[in-house]
């Protein structure tokens, strides 16, 4: 209901499953949006939506970078775009999870691993960056 009455221009969705990607697929705004495709061989995965239907935007190449300190399979996903022809690359992550919480089970190292990835990535990015997900950030990641 949120997407059919706002109508974003962008949306990031995280923890998307096969069968919640068919079921989006069913919904009435689905066909407004280009989508970022279904991945193989991964039980959940983030999806970037970009309108069909804005006037100012266009969408162009997406792409998905595997974070190199992830176990659980969190990746890079980001679509180019131009907005009032202006370049924009939107991209979502969802960042490596904690596993528990005793201080063996945290993940401070992968997740500032995995941003400093990405920051190498955007650097090389011509025009502006959008990132937005499930960083799972806390204090002792970092400020």
């Amino acid at each position: 209901a949120i997407i059919l009455e706002n109508r974003p221009v962008f949306v990031a969705l995280q923890e998307v499953t096969a069968v919640i990607y068919q079921l989006l697929q069913w919904q009435a705004w689905w066909g407004s949006y280009e989508a970022t495709k279904l991945p193989s061989q991964r039980d959940y995965f983030t999806v970037l939506l970009v309108s069909k239907t804005s006037p100012h935007v266009t969408t162009g190449r997406a792409s998905e970078i595997l974070f190199r300190s992830s176990s659980m399979g969190r990746s890079l996903l980001m679509v180019e775009c131009k907005v009032a022809g202006r370049p924009l690359v939107i991209a979502t992550s969802h960042l490596e999870s904690n596993l528990g919480w005793t201080p063996d089970k945290q993940r401070h190292v992968e997740r500032r691993e995995q941003v400093g990835q990405a920051m190498v990535v955007f650097s090389r990015i011509e025009g502006d960056v959008i990132w937005v997900g499930d960083m799972n950030w806390g204090k002792r990641d970092g400020e």
